[in-house]
């Protein structure tokens, strides 16, 4: 963080006036706010939702594309030039900012944010003009909404974050065909990851630290089968009880190993995937929830180090 709230690219960002909307997380920081009451992080919330205002008004006010790095001239902020760190797509929305619909739609979903709400008001809109269904998005857009260079082909860490901001748009064909999607793909660490992140939101168990409560969700035990697979239980913040199963062996066949959330009601102001009767709201396990496999332990660490762009750029 800056003296001024906004984000560097990593610690090594000694430079101002340079950001990644893709690491503004306002529903973590409004956590942060709730368990600590530090006003700090409050800042921090304004100050992401102040960029992402500007970039979409002044640069992307027909599509709401963000690009995935940003500068700022000491008067606004704007779309980085080409090459500012990772390549010719810096000043598009291509790999970074493609995690921004998941991670404002988290803030709509759990907060009900106005602000996020706005962000994702000027996005989904021409979403689903342009591509009509969740299938169709491609991997890069141009801020203008022309393909970016490259873009022929769909990827889950572009399309599944599309499924949290339909939550909370009111689209349930879109988020339906996201869910669905999002549940038949295996790609890389990177993908997978972003995915069965946007897929904990869409079904209601990514939780937060709600008003009053002050109590993150916990892992009381882990277990290690001897096939490597791991098996989590705990506690979210309303002492609900969970258990995860996560896959680790790449060659076990599906009916014997799904990665298994236990869900728990989601607010009635979002919506939920339909088309899956497999997902349990009555606080009991039904049939598996999700099917992400990872091919390695490697894999499943990987989930905590999100923020690592796949194409080697700087942390």
């Amino acid at each position: 963080m800056r003296a001024d709230f906004s984000l560097r690219l990593g610690d090594w960002n000694t430079e101002a006036g340079q950001t990644r909307p893709s690491d503004f997380m306002p529903a973590s920081f409004r956590s942060f706010y709730e368990a600590t009451g530090n006003g700090f992080w409050t800042n921090v919330e304004n100050t992401c939702y102040h960029v992402l205002d500007q970039l979409q008004t002044n640069y992307a006010a027909v599509t709401g594309l963000v690009p995935d790095f940003s500068t700022n001239n000491d008067v606004t902020w704007k779309p980085a030039k080409p090459s500012f760190l990772e390549g010719a797509d810096d000043g598009h929305y291509n790999y970074n900012s493609c995690r921004v619909p998941w991670r404002i739609g988290w803030a709509a979903y759990s907060y009900n944010s106005p602000r996020a709400r706005q962000i994702l008001s000027r996005f989904m809109p021409w979403v689903v003009a342009h591509c009509t269904n969740a299938t169709n998005f491609k991997a890069g857009y141009n801020l203008d909404g022309t393909d970016s260079n490259g873009n022929d082909y769909d990827t889950a860490c572009f399309i599944s974050p599309t499924g949290v901001s339909a939550m909370v748009t009111t689209n349930q064909a879109w988020l339906n065909g996201t869910f669905s999607y999002a549940m038949s793909r295996h790609e890389a660490y990177y993908e997978d990851s972003v995915s069965l992140l946007s897929m904990l939101v869409m079904s209601g168990n990514a939780w937060v630290i709600e008003a009053g409560t002050a109590k993150p969700p916990k892992v009381s035990q882990a277990t290690q089968a001897s096939n490597g697979n791991i098996m989590l239980t705990g506690t979210g913040p309303a002492d609900q009880n969970y258990t995860i199963l996560v896959v680790t062996n790449i060659a076990l066949p599906p009916a014997t190993g799904r990665c298994s959330t236990l869900a728990t009601s989601p607010p009635a102001r979002s919506l939920s995937p339909t088309l899956h009767p497999q997902i349990s709201r009555s606080g009991s396990i039904a049939s598996p929830l999700h099917e992400i496999r990872f091919h390695s332990l490697l894999r499943l660490r990987s989930l905590f180090r999100i923020n690592r762009h796949p194409r080697g750029g700087r942390k």
